[in-house]
């Protein structure tokens, strides 16, 4: 088993301030394909006591546009099913995998040599509070997409992870539903993934943005947690149909 560790606070914030006190002299450390991962050790950073174990030699499918966000997704997910909420909501794990444990896959897959630093901020760290900050971090994105839509108690594994797949398939379904309140319930967010993967062919990018922004704005009126799956539904076939021409 591999072990992986925590960054203490300190050793997160020593690396943040240097890509914004002093970007042109560290960016070359995150978008130079010949660099390697941080050594907690040899670039000062410092550890927390303890640790998660993953299988030894667990690695992400190298990916440069995203094509394989599906497989990695289950590939971290998998790995860290001993991850609770709670530990998943600590920059300090997510910037140590970031810099060290899958440093290769970040870099490769979120910079180029365009990038600046307002990238790098939210592709390896993980700054403030919010849904979206769950969805930028490079990895922390990946297990939270999975955790929030994988049918845990599913064993047919193509129905188990037919909803994660779904919201892959679309950068609109990802930002319209996990950086939005109303994909915080589990009914809103199961129900508009459901539907979209039976209406995919007549559902394009600009119909996902109508459906989840008259959706959300319905909330205001009906409380969507409290509704059923089916009533989310028939709302979303109500307002489909109110967009023919899009």
């Amino acid at each position: 088993m591999d072990k992986i560790y925590k960054l203490t606070q300190s050793s997160l914030e020593i690396l943040q301030r240097k890509i914004k006190d002093d970007f042109d002299s560290i960016k070359n450390r995150y978008i130079d394909k010949a660099q390697q991962p941080f050594v907690p050790v040899t670039d000062g950073l410092t550890l927390l006591e303890g640790h998660f174990e993953i299988p030894a030699g667990f690695t992400l499918i190298d990916d440069k546009d995203g094509k394989y966000d599906f497989e990695n997704s289950k590939l971290i997910y998998s790995a860290f099913d001993m991850l609770t909420p709670s530990d998943a909501d600590d920059a300090r794990l997510w910037v140590y995998l970031t810099h060290v444990t899958f440093y290769n896959y970040a870099k490769g897959r979120w910079t180029s040599k365009s990038t600046n630093a307002e990238v790098l901020i939210d592709r390896f760290f993980y700054q403030g509070t919010g849904r979206g900050t769950r969805t930028k971090n490079a990895i922390s994105r990946l297990w939270w997409t999975a955790h929030l839509t994988v049918r845990k108690n599913e064993t047919d594994e193509a129905k188990k992870w037919e909803l994660t797949k779904a919201i892959f398939s679309s950068q609109d379904l990802q930002v319209s539903l996990l950086e939005r309140a109303m994909g915080s319930y589990d009914n809103v967010r199961n129900a508009f993934l459901e539907f979209y993967i039976i209406n995919k062919s007549i559902i394009n990018g600009k119909k996902i943005q109508l459906l989840a922004r008259d959706l959300n704005n319905s909330g205001g009126v009906y409380l969507l947690s409290l509704l059923s799956k089916d009533e989310i539904t028939k709302k979303l076939e109500k307002l489909l149909k109110g967009y023919p021409s899009l």
